[in-house]
């Protein structure tokens, strides 16, 4: 993207500016607690579906009569006693055998051993059955899942200690500030977060098409190129369908973790701190009057729309493949690319975007390996896209994507004609008509930075569709924070002007 877009300018009241900081606060309050509930809370609320269960007392327990710090006293347990806890009232009570007659502890003062009374031979989940990879992913999942529970297990006992001694305002302030010291390492958060991600990312990428690395310059003799690239060609959709397990992974992972959860952050932002004075910004009364409207469109409504495609999309790219790639952009082109234009304000005001999505960059400086939409594996390159961020005054911010690349060319098996075209000064127009003639939607380059960068040719804008270029989230790259979408992103799937482009309508 090489368009420049005036955003619009804003003034804002220290009544707003101070409205918004609390609600920022307090927006960070709820994605922490719901970051808590997704991952699996305390390590009691895990357990709570696994009754009945073997159990120890932490400290001498009363035995009562209800679930009630009023009710009868029966007896007492002894400290460390193992007992067998049968189920849990709403209020963190469980029921117990206790001398013939059933009896309530309070499981405040229980740890959680294991599940009792499952019939492991019975069970409807066969092993025997399962195979190598989905136990492998299963196993994988549990231990992730057993790794967060025991985490946020300890935040949660140790708080729960803390209430006891002190009460919950301070606790909560102690909340507030771990929130603001955490938002304050949101840089290294980022990365340490998205790391193993990522690498998951870069695997694919090398063991999608192996070869790429012997075709950096070119060196193959006119006559094979042809046939070269009926050979690789077929053997790339052979390593597609062997590679299948790694794809669904990665596709799982964007499509449907990191894309709902970030999502889920936009829709917030949304409902505290929204974008558009009709729904409350700048306003605390119209503020206070618009909230249940702003909860059910966007954390509810919007939010499971989105779920939903995500979903959709993930059995998609098992059979049109996608790659995750990132593209580098200033701010206000960044609303305008990925924001919704009945959601978004800013996109209502730039008329240079029709479909919601990527333009082909037309600038001869800009098309140097063709002429479309640009985009990068590696994420330094791609911000080098963003550059012109000084210019217009804007942060630069890097869109992570889903592409559906397409067929694939790499420049060093098309004509030598062809390849010397591609670099500074070259006639890109004669590398888009070769892709139109051949039927090509990616061009695949090794740049002269050393670098692979890929062109999703489209000087007529006919592929670069909301469809085809799926934005999961935005980075800011220069707070490292990030970046909220004005509206929330625009859908993949439920979106009239998606559905116009799928099927062809006008």
């Amino acid at each position: 993207m090489k368009v420049r877009i005036t955003n619009p300018n804003t003034q804002s009241s220290g009544l707003q500016i101070l409205t918004n900081t609390g609600l920022q606060i307090l927006t960070n309050t709820v994605l922490i607690v719901l970051s808590l509930l997704l991952l699996g809370g305390s390590q009691w609320a895990i357990a709570s579906d696994e009754y009945p269960a073997r159990c120890q007392t932490t400290t001498d327990l009363w035995v009562r009569s209800g679930p009630s710090g009023n009710d009868e006293k029966l007896g007492c347990l002894k400290q460390s006693e193992y007992i067998t806890v049968k189920e849990t009232t709403s209020n963190n009570w469980g029921v117990i055998d206790y001398n013939g007659q059933e009896a309530y502890i309070s499981m405040r003062y229980v740890n959680y051993i294991e599940p009792v009374g499952i019939d492991k031979s019975e069970s409807s989940y066969d092993k025997k059955s399962e195979s190598g990879i989905a136990k492998f992913f299963s196993e994988a999942l549990r231990f992730i899942k057993d790794i967060f529970s025991e985490i946020f297990g300890f935040i949660a006992f140790i708080f729960s200690v803390l209430g006891d001694f002190l009460g919950w305002l301070p606790i909560a302030l102690a909340v507030m500030l771990c929130i603001v010291f955490l938002f304050r390492l949101s840089r290294w958060l980022y990365y340490i977060f998205s790391f193993p991600i990522y690498i998951l990312n870069q695997i694919e990428h090398i063991l999608i098409e192996p070869w790429r690395y012997i075709f950096r310059r070119d060196w193959v003799n006119e006559n094979l190129k042809p046939v070269l690239r009926i050979f690789l060609e077929v053997l790339s959709v052979l390593l597609y369908i062997a590679l299948t397990p790694l794809r669904l992974l990665n596709a799982i992972i964007y499509n449907i973790f990191v894309h709902c959860v970030m999502s889920l952050y936009d829709l917030l932002c949304e409902l505290f701190m929204p974008c558009d004075s009709k729904e409350g910004a700048g306003s605390v009364w119209r503020w206070i009057l618009m909230f249940l409207w702003r909860l059910l469109k966007y954390p509810v409504y919007h939010w499971l729309l989105t779920v939903i495609e995500s979903v959709l999309w993930t059995v998609v790219d098992i059979f049109i493949p996608a790659r995750t790639l990132y593209h580098g952009t200033d701010k206000t082109a960044c609303n305008a690319i990925a924001g919704d234009p009945n959601r978004n304000k800013y996109r209502k005001k730039t008329s240079q975007w029709s479909t919601g999505t990527f333009l082909a960059s037309t600038h001869p400086e800009c098309t140097w390996a063709g002429r479309g939409v640009y985009f990068a594996i590696n994420r330094k390159l791609a911000l080098g896209y963003s550059d012109r961020a000084s210019i217009t005054g804007d942060d630069s911010v890097m869109i992570v994507c889903r592409v559906s690349m397409g067929r694939v060319i790499n420049y060093t098996l098309t004509p030598h004609n062809v390849y010397m075209q591609a670099g500074r000064g070259g006639n890109h127009d004669v590398i888009n008509k070769f892709a139109d003639t051949h039927r090509y939607t990616t061009g695949e380059w090794y740049n002269n930075r050393q670098q692979w960068e890929y062109c999703l040719f489209d000087w007529q804008n006919r592929y670069n569709h909301p469809w085809r270029i799926r934005p999961v989230y935005v980075i800011n790259t220069q707070k490292f924070r990030i970046h909220h979408v004005s509206g929330g992103v625009q859908h993949w799937l439920f979106d009239k002007a998606v559905l116009n482009d799928i099927f062809g309508r006008k």
